[in-house]
């Protein structure tokens, strides 16, 4: 007997399966008990009658019963082999003359990452407004259209050739468009766009300095670095003791990306600035929530995050592309931070970072959780009788729909149960005028 059937309807449907045996109606044991012939018959068709009935109820209570406790599932989030976008490169191979063109594909899927972080939710509580965001990378574009009117800079940041940067600015704070569900984790965020590499996408200790001390003077409160560089010369440290000293939080990657090519590939390096005491580290993880594996293995990092197939904006036009690697995962980290030093101002960089990571799910290298890290309650805690009403955690809609999904389920089951009684109350009636 096939069953099938749709939890969104008031009742099952149950078909035969197809087979080469023509379908029998059974006949309903009232109509056997009441010809008062051949006893012994009627009570071993009834028993055969109650044995099929059983076959097929007792699996729909087992899976009524399962799926009332279970919690409700999310709509399947858009894995990265079914993704056809090209890739954004971190740099531009030696030689090339020309600028990265614009993707022809608007994705039309809600991507994995931003279920993954449950973002419609956390976008609810907080979208970052009033928070500046600086992106030390190749440049941001201020004419991408999911981030025009934020981006402001240097003339010569504002110009995205490789396309990298503008990438991870969108990660961190595109907006939604209409036609695609692609959004950032901060869509109210501004963007600093300062450049921490040359015209072709390689960074040096110096270029990284210089655009992180231009974030900070520019009055952004986090910081994105998307290199992963080998050694600190002074003035890279200086840099970044002056942003502690503004309390603007660093976040950058402990391994480069794949296709970033650096000076050491031995197991175990530091790269910086990420090996900095006071810069929040990042590792990427994959749709199945898997460190990546990358030729040069952090030595240690803060949190992990979603870096694998992250699909996002380019330098030109409304199409997108695919990002993988630390980097990727950097930015939403700094987009999660730009979240919590909105919904939270009171919060220094050092307790955004410890907030961050205390609130992230356990592992080998603690998971992002933006939820977590916006509601968790703790002594610095903004009074929520203060906080703006219309940003509240979106719990009350969600309660409501899982008590109807689970008062439905349990009415169905209710009726199942009653079916099987009756059929067990009947086979045992006739059992007993089969004795008399």
């Amino acid at each position: 007997m096939k069953l099938t059937g749709s939890l969104d309807r008031p009742g099952y449907l149950y078909t035969a399966a197809q087979s080469s045996e023509p379908v029998r109606r059974m006949t309903p044991p009232q109509k056997l008990y009441r010809a008062g012939k051949n006893m012994p018959i009627v009570v071993s068709r009834v028993r055969a009658w109650r044995r099929r009935r059983l076959s097929v109820l007792a699996p729909l209570l087992i899976f009524c019963a399962a799926a009332a406790t279970a919690p409700q599932a999310q709509a399947h989030p858009l894995a990265s082999d079914e993704i056809r976008l090209p890739v954004i490169p971190s740099d531009l191979s030696a030689g090339e003359d020309h600028c990265t063109d614009s993707s022809p594909t608007v994705l039309k899927q809600t991507p994995w990452a931003q279920t993954r972080l449950h973002l419609a939710q956390t976008q609810r509580i907080s979208k970052g407004a009033g928070v500046t965001v600086g992106v030390v990378d190749t440049g941001v574009t201020d004419t991408a259209p999911a981030l025009a009117g934020r981006v402001r800079g240097d003339t010569s940041a504002m110009n995205d050739c490789v396309g990298h940067g503008t990438f991870i600015a969108g990660v961190i704070a595109a907006h939604d468009q209409e036609g695609t569900p692609v959004v950032g984790v901060a869509p109210s965020a501004a963007v600093y766009a300062a450049r921490g590499t040359d015209n072709d996408g390689r960074a040096t200790a110096s270029l990284v300095a210089r655009g992180i001390r231009e974030a900070v003077g520019a009055g952004a409160r986090v910081i994105d670095v998307s290199a992963a560089l080998p050694s600190a010369n002074t003035a890279l440290r200086s840099a970044l003791v002056f942003a502690t000293d503004h309390d603007v939080l660093v976040v950058a990657p402990a391994a480069p990306d794949e296709s970033v090519t650096t000076s050491t590939s031995s197991d175990n390096a530091q790269v910086w600035p990420a090996a900095a005491r006071t810069v929040l580290s990042v590792v990427d993880t994959d749709i199945d929530g898997n460190l990546s594996q990358t030729e040069t293995a952090p030595q240690k990092a803060d949190l992990s995050a979603p870096g694998q197939a992250v699909a996002g904006i380019g330098p030109v036009g409304k199409g997108h592309f695919l990002g993988s690697g630390p980097t990727v995962a950097t930015a939403f980290v700094a987009g999660a931070a730009a979240l919590v030093r909105s919904y939270h101002p009171e919060l220094s960089a050092e307790d955004v970072a410890d907030r961050l990571v205390s609130s992230a799910y356990p592992g080998d290298v603690p998971a992002l959780d933006i939820q977590g890290a916006l509601t968790r309650v703790t002594s610095s805690t903004v009074d929520e009788q203060t906080a703006d009403p219309g940003m509240r955690p979106p719990t009350a809609t969600h309660t409501q729909a899982s008590l109807q999904r689970t008062a439905i389920l349990t009415a169905v089951c209710a009726v199942l149960i009653l079916v099987v009684a009756a059929a067990v109350g009947l086979t045992r009636r006739v059992r007993s005028r089969s004795e008399i």
